[in-house]
């Protein structure tokens, strides 16, 4: 008796087991089932979805194909989500104690688009919204943050597509794709690790990395390591036009940075970022001087970054940067000046509010400049254009002045080899608050056609002074509220000597005292020759003053000899009637 009890027990076990393998292998594709998923995502997403095919078998799982998900109603129309197709597969035992844990969730070709509108609003903000419970279906599970677990995300072949109305209008488009994402236990409120790897279209892709572990509810804790080889610089010019006003960007850079975010938004980057052939031009506004900066060739640079301390939350500010940026081979074009600066070497020192620099080095035609100085933000945590002071000094030898005239109407008109010393410091981006020193020194050069010269030869008659041959000219100057003093301008010649002290500003305005020291054969024709004093070697002496502009000068000849006729006539009436 026992024994046909036990062989019943035994058959009812063997078709219990027959039943659950049959029940767990069948696959159930209700068109109503779909519908209710369908109903229920939407009521959890507040967005309109579509499934194509839904398929549930208790052994193997879930699996839905061509999935999309639209953007909210009543933000900007478009799609949010596309998956070709999705499986999950889940634990059955944890079911059973009102728990939802996902052993592996497969996504194959998904396309995210992610969109930010001109007021600066993107798709999924909504998405973001703390909620203390996920819905699911009538009489399902009730799901806390608690109890939801994925032991591992896949996601295979996807693509991600960044479209920002903010930044330009039509928006820009930047693309993500080849996408590969490994989660590892994921949780809303427990850290999980994930590797992403992918790349960033462009005429090169530029593959992408970034691993690392996060805590999302609430969020405490980022960690990532961030790796980008040929990133193109063009794809990110329109996120600079509201910091930098850029016309044109070209240039690759390989960036490896780690990154660690704490919940108050606190950021912290270390790492190392190479560019190569960065090329750069800037727009001309009306107001530029003779000498702005108009484009950058061809620069190649390396950047460690020793600590970058910043919180993202709007306004970002960056409370401290530290690093060193190494400049190598680069080129810099100023948009007057018809030779650009090249072989640019250099290295700065970063640190808090300090930018150093020591050894900034360039060619110029045949010439070098050095340069040295610091620019630095007195009383700011970081840099504040608006507040912004610096100081630097410079030396230059062998340029060729031609080549650095930056109106083409005085080209030719003054060559020879340029070199010098200056130093400068002041405040803020702006002229008015330049000030500064040094001396300058042109050496076997020639003057040609110049207007100064040019009157001169229409005043004294002297055509030999249309162009002269000189061994040196030579000046000391300051600078300060937008005016260039010269206390010591001399230019020596075989026929002539000219020595000069006063000011001219920005506008080129010229109020100088000036004197001629003529030569016997360049002056022997002069009619007014006898007015003004001889030294003994027969050299005439004009002293004069030098008002107007440069391109249009102004000179009193006669004044000077006229005060001494009528000096010299008074004293002889005097002389008269004392006899």
């Amino acid at each position: 008796m026992k024994t046909k009890k036990l062989k019943i027990i035994l058959v009812l076990l063997l078709f219990f087991l027959i039943g659950l393998i049959v029940l767990t292998n069948v696959t159930i594709t209700s068109p109503r089932i779909r519908d209710v998923a369908r109903n229920q995502l939407e009521k959890a997403l507040e967005r309109k979805v579509r499934i194509g095919e839904l398929k549930i078998n208790l052994g193997k799982g879930i699996e839905i194909k061509k999935l999309s998900i639209e953007n909210r109603k009543g933000s900007q129309p478009g799609r949010f989500l596309q998956v070709g197709t999705l499986r999950v597969r889940y634990r059955l035992l944890p079911l059973l104690e009102r728990k939802l844990v996902i052993g592996r969730m497969v996504l194959i070709n998904p396309r995210i688009f992610l969109d930010r509108d001109r007021e600066g609003k993107w798709n999924f903000s909504d998405l973001l919204t703390s909620r203390e419970k996920v819905p699911v279906a009538k009489g399902g599970i009730s799901l806390k943050r608690t109890s939801f677990l994925i032991s591992r995300i896949i996601i295979s072949g996807g693509e991600v597509i960044l479209r920002d109305g903010k930044v330009s209008d039509p928006p820009t488009e930047t693309k993500l794709d080849n996408l590969d994402l490994d989660v590892s236990g994921f949780s809303l409120i427990a850290p999980f690790r994930f590797l992403l790897t992918g790349n960033l279209e462009g005429k090169e892709p530029a593959p992408l990395t970034l691993k690392g572990k996060v805590e999302l509810l609430p969020f405490s804790k980022l960690e990532v390591n961030l790796a980008i080889n040929n990133f193109v610089f063009s794809s990110f010019q329109p996120y600079l036009k509201e910091y930098v006003p850029l016309t044109y960007l070209t240039g690759k850079a390989n960036l490896n940075l780690n990154c660690q975010m704490d919940k108050e938004k606190n950021l912290d980057l270390t790492g190392r970022m190479e560019g190569k052939n960065i090329g750069l031009e800037f727009p001309l506004p009306s107001t530029a001087r003779e000498f702005p900066l108009e484009r950058v060739n061809n620069l190649n640079f390396s950047f460690d970054l020793n600590k970058l301390t910043a919180n993202v939350t709007p306004p970002l500010k960056i409370k401290q940067l530290e690093g060193t940026l190494n400049i190598d081979q680069g080129e810099v074009k100023l948009a007057r000046i018809e030779v650009p600066l090249n072989n640019i070497k250099g290295k700065f020192e970063i640190k808090r509010n300090k930018i150093s620099f020591s050894e900034l080095r360039a060619n110029l035609g045949d010439g070098t400049i050095n340069l040295q100085g610091e620019i630095h933000n007195k009383g700011e945590d970081f840099f504040n254009i608006s507040r912004l002071a610096y100081s630097f000094r410079a030396d230059w030898q062998n340029l060729a002045l031609d080549s650095l005239l930056p109106s083409p109407k005085l080209k030719g008109m003054l060559l020879g080899k340029l070199e010098g010393r200056a130093s400068f410091q002041g405040q803020q981006i702006s002229p008015e608050a330049i000030s500064g020193q040094g001396e300058l020194r042109i050496k076997g050069g020639k003057l040609i056609g110049m207007p100064l010269m040019q009157l001169l030869v229409s005043l004294l008659r002297m055509p030999s002074l249309a162009e002269i041959d000189f061994q040196e000219i030579y000046a000391d100057f300051s600078l300060k509220d937008q005016l260039i003093r010269t206390d010591n301008l001399r230019l020596l010649s075989q026929d002539m000597g000219m020595f000069a002290k006063g000011t001219f500003d920005f506008a080129a305005n010229l109020d100088y005292k000036l004197t001629l020291r003529i030569s016997p054969e360049i002056s022997a024709d002069f009619p007014l020759r006898s007015l003004y004093p001889q030294d003994k070697e027969g050299w005439t002496i004009i002293e004069t003053s030098l008002t107007g502009t440069f391109n249009k000068p102004k000179l009193d000849l006669l004044k000077a000899p006229m005060e001494q006729l009528l000096k010299k006539g008074f004293q002889d009436i005097l002389n008269i009637f004392g006899k």
